[in-house]
């Protein structure tokens, strides 16, 4: 795996902070018409890391995940009708 030659700078970092940072650099993408909503959890405490390390990994994950989701309805709209109704009644639930 390809990554930087330089130890990371870890520091004392909220990550409420890099999870507003990926928000910030997705809002300023125009390229997709995606709205994303963030649910932040206050009592999470701050953590020891590299800050841009996260960052640049959190929106590598949320990038993928709007591509998924893209590529996914482009499937949904070639498909026939009978499908696109079967899909609408799947339901998914959690048992936490």
């Amino acid at each position: 795996m390809l990554g930087p030659n330089t130890r990371p700078n870890q520091i004392m970092v909220n990550i409420h902070s890099v999870t507003e940072r990926v928000r910030r650099l997705l809002k300023a993408d125009k390229s997709r018409d995606v709205k994303i909503f963030f649910d932040y959890d206050p009592s999470i405490p701050g953590i020891k890391f590299d800050p841009e390390h996260l960052i640049q990994a959190v929106l590598n994950i949320v990038r993928n995940a709007v591509q998924a989701f893209s590529e996914q309805e482009e499937d949904n709209n070639s498909e026939s009708e009978y499908k696109k109704e079967k899909k609408r009644k799947l339901s998914l639930k959690h048992g936490y």
